[in-house]
């Protein structure tokens, strides 16, 4: 009987294990076939937040600023687009990323196709950074986006820009045999360049800045725009000055050949287009509407038409015989920088600089096709705790919540008068926290965009603002006022007021939000008792204003940075620990990992740098931005950083630099099916909780798929 009994039971059990593993492996199926699906399905998408990434990076969010380079290549079939972090190109019938060129060191802002669209030229460069000798102008494989060459300036030349702080390529031309590439830059010179050899051949003009500049149809002329009212056309063989056009009743701005090379149009600061007899030397139509500058003008390819746009956010075509104003083309909602017609010249592509579009329209009718986005300067900014949203000072005087994982815009925040120089949000996401230009700090709701409240005023610009973890007291400091504000959140109330001694660079609470530690201009760190407003301790740094200061997660340790280095000290005792970065540099700010053993610093022009914060070693150096960091912080699972700078923001990896390897959840040394097996197990679980949202889900195990043979 007890036999019997037995074997009922075993069968019993071995079937409710058969079911049981069964179920299981359907739904682990189920998982992976999803996975798989979603996995496959990203591969084979233009997903422009993986294009162009630098080593270490995993997403970007934001394409960049604008600038003015735009140009069809010669088959009509892509528009490149010179932007802050790079070459965009675009598919010019459907707008679709196609790829980012990326390699200059400083912002692109002009590019130029050869005649045959085998060779995209683009040219870069920024005021005062003397020590980028790479930014000038690059040659790349139009069609596979490899870097073929860079076009060096003489060393006497590169020496004399050393001393002008000059470093901005203007405009780029390319002769019609395509054996010469013309360019202008902010030094007031046009040069000429040997594609074959990529050797320099000489300047032509070094004087006047000259924004604009164009061929003739022949090859033989060059003609450049220049901010002295006129216009100068040199004789390509030779390089000797032609003749002087004078007209413009002021700077002239952008120029253009028609196709036949008979008329050369221009405009400029004058608000008025110039039509010019190219034989006679003579203007023969002066063409009025514009309200403002014109920023740009254009010879369609049949010669028909002359469009012209300007600051008055309009673009106007014209007829190129009469000079009667056929249309008007009015969809920005600000200044436009450049235009430029496609090769059939059926469609004429715009971009502002301003409302950070790139718009398509039809010639024949003014219609407008396309709207290009995602181009957009990043100013202040802060990363919301979960690291979901991130609110972005945007002009003018707005403030955007993005949501990162769907990179879209969730709501505009408006209310200040003037531009926002601080933003922070409260410890649980619900609130955000802004200060302005304007003296105010200003609270918003998160979920619903809404303002607050408004907390009072300072008397002059607000720099910082910090939240306390409790959510229950924000700090704030002016830029030219010694005072630190300490406001209660619930009802908008002054609770204490600090007599710094300094202007504050920088406020960060303790994790108890007991204390307030104060970075200065005169290079001290204060600590400061919330509930008292008493001074604790000053910190001596070192020479120079305290660029940012922070705690540790255990509010332990002070991290604090200025430009000669990264200081550790006790939180209790004020003592000085440790050196981690002692190099003379531009730092921007700091951040702690969320288990305080990691902590990122960014330097302007140079990466950012990952320290082992026990080991006081560097883990790895990230080279993407250029730009000054606004915005630093961990994912909550410390393995990944984000950064924001002023270009786009950057997801970046840190798990190969890290002990640990969060994706191997049973530690047998690689990442597969039994790690993807234990996930599905725990889902509604706390822990393996990869991503750090507080619970196991799908979100985990996708995590764990994309990291699969690791």
């Amino acid at each position: 009987m007890k036999t019997k009994q037995l074997s009922l039971l075993m069968n019993t059990l071995s079937t409710s294990i058969r079911l049981r593993l069964t179920i299981e492996m359907r739904f682990l199926n189920f998982v992976v076939f999803s996975i798989a699906f979603l996995l496959m399905s990203n591969a084979y998408a233009q997903d422009y937040t993986q294009m162009g990434l630098p080593e270490g990076a995993k997403q970007r969010i934001g394409k960049g600023r604008l600038h003015r380079g735009i140009v069809y290549s010669p088959d009509g079939t892509r528009i490149a687009v010179a932007s802050s972090i790079g070459v965009w190109i675009y598919d010019a019938y459907t707008g679709e990323e196609l790829a980012l060129f990326t390699g200059h060191s400083e912002p692109v802002l002009s590019v130029a196709f050869s005649p045959d669209g085998k060779i995209l030229a683009s040219g870069a460069g920024r005021k005062w950074n003397w020590w980028r000798e790479d930014s000038e102008i690059r040659l790349w494989d139009a069609n596979t986006g490899e870097h073929l060459t860079t076009l060096a300036r003489p060393p006497e030349i590169a020496s004399a820009l050393r001393e002008l702080g000059q470093f901005e390529v203007w405009e780029l031309a390319f002769s019609p045999d395509g054996k010469t590439l013309a360019s202008t830059s902010s030094d007031g010179a046009v040069r000429l360049w040997d594609i074959e050899t990529g050797e320099y051949k000489s300047i032509l003009e070094d004087g006047p800045f000259v924004p604009s500049i164009a061929f003739s149809p022949d090859g033989k002329t060059l003609v450049g725009g220049g901010w002295d009212y006129t216009i100068q056309l040199w004789d390509i063989a030779t390089g000797q000055h032609q003749t002087t056009l004078e007209g413009h009743m002021d700077r002239v701005h952008s120029v253009a050949f028609s196709p036949d090379g008979k008329t050369l149009v221009s405009g400029g600061w004058d608000k008025t287009v110039l039509l010019w007899d190219i034989e006679t030397r003579s203007v023969r139509e002066v063409l009025t509407g514009h309200t403002s500058i014109v920023m740009s003008v254009a010879f369609s390819p049949d010669g028909k038409t002359v469009a012209s746009a300007g600051h008055d956010q309009k673009i106007r075509l014209w007829e190129a015989d009469t000079g009667k104003l056929n249309a008007t083309l009015w969809k920005h909602t600000d200044s436009v920088d450049t235009i430029v017609f496609s090769p059939d010249g059926k469609t004429l592509a715009s971009t502002s600089y301003d409302d950070e579009t790139i718009r398509l329209w039809k010639v024949d009718t003014g219609e407008q096709q396309i709207t290009i986005t995602g181009h957009w300067r990043l100013g202040h900014a802060a990363f919301s705790p979960d690291n979901r949203t991130v609110a972005i000072e945007h002009e003018p005087n707005e403030i955007w919540l993005w949501d990162i994982l769907t990179d879209q815009k969730r709501a505009t925040l408006t209310g200040h008068t003037r531009g926002i120089t601080a933003l922070a949000f409260s410890p649980n996401g619900s609130t955000l926290a802004s200060g302005s230009i304007d003296t105010t700090v200003r609270l918003w709701d998160v979920a619903t965009g809404k303002q607050r409240v408004i907390l009072g005023e300072h008397s002059d610009r607000v720099s910082t603002i910090a939240f306390a973890p409790d959510g229950k007291t924000l700090a704030s400091s002016g830029n030219q006022n010694t005072r630190i504000y300490f406001w209660d959140t619930e009802n908008g109330t002054r609770r204490l007021t600090l007599d710094a001694h300094t202007t504050g660079t920088s406020l960060a609470f303790s994790p108890d939000s007991q204390t307030l530690v104060a970075g200065g201009s005169d290079g001290n760190i204060r600590l400061w008792d919330v509930d008292t407003g008493e001074l604790r301790t000053t910190i001596y740094e070192d020479d120079g204003s305290i660029q940012d200061v922070t705690f540790s997660p255990d509010g332990k340790t002070i991290a604090s940075i200025n430009g000669h280095g990264v200081y550790l000290w006790d939180a209790d005792t004020g003592q000085h620990r440790t050196t981690l970065w002692g190099r003379t540099g531009n730092y921007a700010m700091l951040a702690f990992a969320a288990d305080g053993t990691t902590i990122a610093v960014p330097r302007i022009g140079d990466g950012i740098y990952v320290w082992d914060v026990r080991a006081e070693e560097l883990h790895t150096t990230f080279e993407g931005p250029v730009f000054e960091t606004v915005a630093l912080t961990f994912w909550p699972d410390s393995h990944s950083l984000i950064s924001a700078d002023y270009a786009s923001i950057l997801l970046w990896d840190l798990a190969p630099f890290l002990t640990e390897t969060p994706w191997d959840v049973n530690s047998d040394g690689v990442v597969n099916i039994l790690d993807l097996t234990l996930v599905a197990s725990q889902f509604g679980q706390k822990t393996p909780d990869l991503n750090g949202d507080g619970i196991v889900n799908i979100l985990d195990l996708t995590l764990v798929a994309q990291h699969l043979g690791e």
